[in-house]
């Protein structure tokens, strides 16, 4: 969210986050009407330092980091800028619920 805070210029009047679910997946939107993300910047959006251009404003791995711990949890992300709006979906698989489980 600090990023569209940064980034979403004099446009961003809507940050929104949503969650839902499927069988098999557990879904997290996150969406800002913000200005667009470039589309040369969304091809590597998720590689270290992707944005050097506002350096001063962070690191530059933030969205690398959150791409890493998605995998580590064996889900995905992307994002998309269209439409007016730009939306990071995280992806992750559901639990299986345990069977056998006998309660005492």
């Amino acid at each position: 969210m600090k990023n569209a805070l940064i980034h979403g210029g004099k446009k961003l009047t809507k940050i929104c986050i949503t969650t839902s679910q499927s069988e098999d997946s557990i879904i997290i939107d996150v969406g800002n009407n913000g200005k667009k993300i470039k589309p040369k910047l969304l091809n590597r959006l998720f590689t270290p330092g992707a944005n050097q251009q506002h350096r001063e404003n962070g690191t530059g791995i933030g969205t690398s980091i959150i791409k890493l711990v998605a995998e580590m949890h064996s889900g995905n992300i992307n994002v998309t800028s269209e439409n007016d709006w730009t939306i990071f979906r995280i992806v992750f698989p559901a639990i299986q619920k345990y069977k056998n489980i006998t309660k005492k």
